[in-house]
């Protein structure tokens, strides 16, 4: 057979597409001539026609999402090609699209014209010449094609499966290697270090080269700081790769190296960002002062705070329940009660932390001359002498006395945060990782329906006021 056996399906329907938005745009002109006709009267000089909405408009959005800073041009029906535009201002044919990017143009456009709902969708291997980025944004566009579809996507790629955790992974494992029990295993968070054949895609090199700005999250393969960065930045037209680095300590300590990683990284930016937790005001001028304003500091406790926001929840609990959703009004009520059960737990963290960040480096190194003839007699003496005198430091700066102090000040202050209502204050507080997982089990009694990711979604003022803070950080870098 010939070399480019296999090939000519796929030229097929790029071609096949193509020819669909045109006859789209061909149809919009043609509605637009036929009520002129009908409206021509030689007594009357003006004729007033309905505005028709572009029906080739949701793919020009969609190609937007897809393969931002491109651009695609509108529909020209007296030419045979489409055309984009590149982030340069130069001007393209549809055909001078990369592999991989044809192939997410087609596959979307496809599924956009049958204009799904209530419908099964099954994808088989959509990584194939997808670069790990492009795999990331393909899933958020499906999710944004028509009403209430399920996607099954059966892939090989760890990337698209790192991705998918919070939203649903299945693992089949060959029936051969199966005893007992089901083929299929779903993975979460509390079995994805046991199946070893899945690798922490997250953290691929490959990363490193989609754009010339790099920010550092915090999270590993389960958590949402890096799919709520990659969301907003996707839907805004920023364009930056969002890296997890596992934890906070790990974005701390790649502060202090952020000048050196630049250098050897010619035309990349880097910048982190990381939640606030437990740190005080002077504790977060030092950090952003060593890393010379490239770690951000988040205005809440955990990424998942920004959410917290009743009115905001409302909307998504009307959209999703359709029927019996609670009031703005309930839900706040709820999110107190949740509140005052955590309250010993915030408190313990808060002054945890405090007692964490202040005591610094337990640094035991003996401040004797140490030479040939320093016996092991005398370094233990000195490193036993150094460790005393940290201890009683330690024992002065954080007394009794002061933990209590520090307790009952961060009791006054969650307690007052909640006296009157939900306020900011509370938002910003409270641990916004387990309250956010608890409002969304009393609301849908399933972790499959992400309530961040419906919000960041969501076109509503009062959902796009509460992502602001957030998208003020990537519009910062």
């Amino acid at each position: 057979m010939g070399y480019d056996y296999g090939f000519a399906l796929v030229k097929n329907r790029f071609v096949d597409i193509c020819r669909t938005l045109h006859r789209l745009k061909s149809k919009e002109v043609t509605s637009v001539y036929s009520e002129y006709q009908s409206k021509i009267n030689p007594a009357i000089s003006e004729v007033t026609l309905h505005k028709l909405q572009d029906p080739t408009e949701k793919y020009i959005d969609l190609f937007g999402k897809l393969l931002y800073p491109k651009k695609m041009l509108p529909i020209d029906i007296n030419s045979s090609t489409i055309q984009y535009k590149e982030e340069d201002g130069s001007t393209r044919q549809f055909s001078e699209l990369s592999s991989g990017e044809k192939e997410v143009v087609i596959l979307t456009f496809d599924i956009l014209t049958q204009n799904p709902y209530d419908c099964l969708i099954l994808i088989d291997e959509p990584e194939v010449h997808l670069h790990p980025e492009l795999s990331f944004r393909l899933i958020k566009v499906l999710k944004s094609i028509g009403e209430r579809n399920q996607y099954f996507l059966f892939t090989h790629s760890a990337d698209i499966i790192g991705n998918s955790l919070d939203t649903g992974v299945h693992f089949i494992r060959p029936q051969s290697r199966v005893t007992t029990g089901n083929q299929v295993v779903r993975v979460d968070e509390n079995n994805i270090e046991d199946l070893k054949s899945i690798p922490n895609i997250r953290e691929t090199i490959g990363m490193v080269s989609v754009g010339k700005k790099l920010l550092f999250v915090e999270g590993n393969s389960t958590s949402i700081d890096r799919n709520v960065f990659a969301t907003m930045a996707k839907a805004s037209k920023i364009d930056v790769a969002i890296i997890p680095s596992n934890s906070c300590s790990n974005i701390n300590n790649m502060s202090l190296i952020c000048e050196a990683l630049e250098k050897g990284l010619f035309g990349v930016e880097l910048f982190m960002v990381r939640d606030r937790d437990g740190l005080v005001a002077d504790q977060i001028s030092t950090f952003s002062t060593k890393s010379k304003g490239r770690l951000i500091f988040l205005p809440y406790y955990h990424i998942e705070n920004a959410f917290l926001n009743p009115q905001a929840i409302e909307v998504v609990a009307k959209k999703v329940l359709l029927t019996g959703a609670p009031t703005a009004k309930e839900i706040e009520s709820k999110m107190i009660e949740l509140a005052k059960q955590q309250l010993n737990h915030a408190i313990t963290l808060y002054v945890k932390s405090e007692i964490y960040f202040q005591a610094g480096n337990f640094d035991v190194s003996p401040k004797i001359t140490i030479d040939t003839s320093t016996s092991i007699a005398d370094l233990k003496n000195a490193m036993n002498d150094q460790k005393n005198k940290i201890l009683i430091e330690y024992n002065s700066n954080f007394s009794e006395a002061l933990i209590e102090a520090r307790l009952n000040y961060w009791k006054g202050v969650l307690e007052n945060s909640i006296k009157t209502g939900w306020t900011e204050d509370a938002r910003r507080y409270f641990i916004g990782k387990r309250l956010l997982k608890e409002i969304q089990g009393w609301l849908f009694e399933t972790k499959n329906i992400l309530l961040w990711e419906h919000i960041v979604n969501s076109e509503e003022a009062v959902c796009q006021q509460t992502c602001k803070e957030l998208l003020d950080i990537l519009n910062s870098i």
